[in-house]
């Protein structure tokens, strides 16, 4: 255990190690709220232990994590609010910030590089005029202090996990994306959170809906293409306040020498409903924590995603569904294909508190292995400790049917064309939940972009 330095023996600027990690240092002064956070995620940073394979429960399939280390990388320097607009995007950026427009989707778009390039939105960031208020996060801490300090860190708090508080210490680029009162918002918001090459980057959204709010969110982790090495450390907290609805789309598309260890949780009000779609589609080994709290009676969640894979792609989902409250209702599906010597790992937990009665809830996690050497471990589980409940899981593996093969073949379709058709069958009921049209349309061409081997990137 390493102790926080005492005060005339400062730590140096910009130390990011396994052992210990200075705090940020902003380009603008940040409420003191935000510094004392990031002071006390520092320190349960340096006091708290480096994951290990042999020890935590959740790593033990998840070998190699090492990869994570942040002294393996460079730190992007701190840039002023809105410093780089108009500075010329890398060309994996720029496709990302036209698709949703180019989908037919009207978007209020807040670019962030979160990498040192911090191009700013297509609109202007701040307040729409409708009850949408989309900023950057080092603009919101100035403009909207008290929303920020008022919600940051309460979803997912700094000690909650080692690369929480790597992210709350570390944090200089980011999000904030505000729904008022009884706003349906129409427009789709597109965040976009990257990460240069050889550089770690700890981008930090917080997603907050007020009560009757509804609005539809697209959050894409991207990456440099090829092999060039990055980490991504993305934390996303929501809040969904009562009676409000929160569309979620999360979209991975690093590159093939990305490490990634990204934390999403939801918590949600009386009646109110979060819908999360995830398409981890990229990247060379990671480890992702979706998760929701039930924390109103009548709450509700519906959770479904995908992954594709090949190569010697690792990839890791931990899922939870926590029920706090009465007559809450949970579904996940999650749905994995992987081929050559790709691995996915999955644990999706039900967790029910003895206050939840009446609680139904629902996990289900199928695999689909492409080739010998492909591998996929599933652990749902269920800890329930309310007596009127109604919670079941379900897992399967296997590799693709022969006869359905043998169906295409003797139609003449060749057996690799054959095998995607197969895939791409297997996943249209996690695309069939993505909000809109045009978003299943785009979450298609991601998919195709991933069986072409370009992490769902444009080839």
């Amino acid at each position: 255990m390493l102790a926080v330095e005492a005060p005339g023996d400062p730590v140096p600027e910009a130390v990011v190690s396994r052992e210990r990690v200075s705090v940020a240092e902003p380009a603008v002064l940040e409420p003191t709220r935000v510094q004392e956070l990031r002071q006390i995620a520092a320190a349960a940073y340096a006091e708290g232990p480096w994951p290990s394979s042999a020890r935590d429960e959740d790593w033990r399939r998840t070998p190699q994590v090492d990869r994570l280390d942040p002294a393996r990388f460079q730190l992007a320097p701190a840039a002023g609010p809105l410093a780089s607009v108009g500075r010329a995007l890398p060309a994996w950026l720029r496709a990302a910030a036209r698709a949703l427009p180019e989908a037919g989707l009207e978007t209020l778009s807040l670019i962030d590089d979160a990498a040192g390039s911090h191009p700013g939105a297509p609109a202007a960031p701040g307040a729409s005029g409708s009850g949408l208020e989309v900023w950057p996060l080092e603009v919101a801490l100035q403009e909207r202090p008290g929303l920020v300090t008022a919600h940051l860190a309460t979803v997912l708090a700094p000690g909650q996990r080692p690369f929480v508080a790597l992210n709350t210490a570390r944090f200089l680029g980011g999000s904030v994306v505000h729904v008022t009162r009884g706003t349906e918002a129409t427009q789709v918001v597109h965040l976009l959170h990257g990460v240069g090459t050889g550089q770690a980057a700890f981008p930090r959204t917080l997603v907050v809906l007020e009560e009757g709010a509804a609005c539809t969110i697209v959050e894409e982790w991207l990456g440099p293409a090829g092999a060039d090495p990055a980490l991504l450390v993305p934390v996303t907290e929501v809040v969904v306040g009562a009676n409000a609805r929160c569309r979620h789309v999360i979209v991975e598309r690093t590159g093939a020498g990305a490490v990634l260890q990204a934390s999403v949780r939801a918590r949600v009000a009386r009646d109110g409903r979060y819908e999360a779609s995830w398409l981890l589609l990229g990247g060379a080994w990671q480890k992702t924590y979706l998760e929701v709290d039930l924390a109103g009676s009548g709450s509700s969640a519906q959770l479904s995603g995908l992954t594709y894979g090949g190569g010697d792609r690792h990839v890791d989902l931990q899922t939870l569904q926590a029920h706090l409250e009465p007559a809450a209702t949970s579904d996940l599906l999650y749905r994995v294909a992987m081929r050559d010597r790709a691995r996915s790992v999955y644990g999706g937990l039900i967790r029910v508190a003895p206050a939840a009665q009446k609680t139904s809830a629902y996990v289900q996690n199928r695999n689909l292995l492409l080739s010998p050497q492909a591998k996929a471990d599933s652990n749902p589980t269920l800890e329930i400790e309310a007596n009127d409940v109604r919670c079941t899981h379900g897992a399967t593996a296997g590799p693709v049917d022969p006869e359905q093969l043998f169906y295409c073949e003797i139609r003449g379709i060749e057996r690799e064309a054959a095998r995607q058709l197969i895939v791409e069958g297997f996943f249209a009921d996690v695309l069939d939940r993505l909000p809109a049209p045009p978003l299943r349309a785009l979450g298609s061409q991601w998919l195709q972009a991933a069986f072409a081997g370009t992490g769902g990137q444009p080839a």
